[in-house]
């Protein structure tokens, strides 16, 4: 005889606690189950929101004999469900914030920009190598204005 399997009569997430791959913290994946599809049962593969297949089944109560199971949730499968946007948008492109050493303004420098022997930034100010530079962090510093300017994804509008 076959087991009736449950079907979903509305969306649900289903937490599961896995193993981890490294280290001593297990990780509590979320599962989609849309309505009107089957919902898995213990011991089936299933795909995390994140994309980690994970069987279901209970959790580790343990990771090490007297040593109790720690659970965090994914991050990933967590930003998918609270509709996070990614930190650094995919299309954007690595860039380098630098000034020469004693000067204030910080100039933007793109990948575009960069050959064996130079930097060019959005500026258009050249430097060259073996300048003595600082490499900040974005955000840190007072920015150069035609850099700033550049940087922009639509050209800047001046008000009348």
């Amino acid at each position: 005889m076959t087991e009736e399997r449950e079907i979903a009569d509305e969306p649900r997430l289903i937490e599961q606690v896995t193993l981890p791959t490294v280290g001593l913290v297990c990780q509590r994946h979320a599962i989609f189950v849309n309505t009107g599809e089957t919902l898995p049962a213990e011991g089936e593969a299933a795909l995390a929101l994140c994309g980690v297949r994970v069987t279901l089944g209970p959790a580790p109560e343990e990771m090490l004999p007297g040593v109790p199971a720690e659970v965090v949730d994914c991050a990933d499968c967590q930003g998918i469900i609270w509709d996070e946007p990614d930190p650094r948008p995919a299309h954007a492109r690595p860039r380098l914030y630098i000034r020469r050493v004693g000067t204030v303004p910080v100039h933007i420098v793109d990948v575009e920009g960069l050959t064996a022997t130079t930097m060019t930034s959005l500026c258009r100010t050249v430097f060259h190598l073996g300048e003595a530079l600082e490499q900040l962090a974005p955000g840190a510093g007072a920015p150069c204005t035609g850099c700033l300017l550049a940087s922009l994804s639509r050209p800047a509008l001046l008000a009348p």
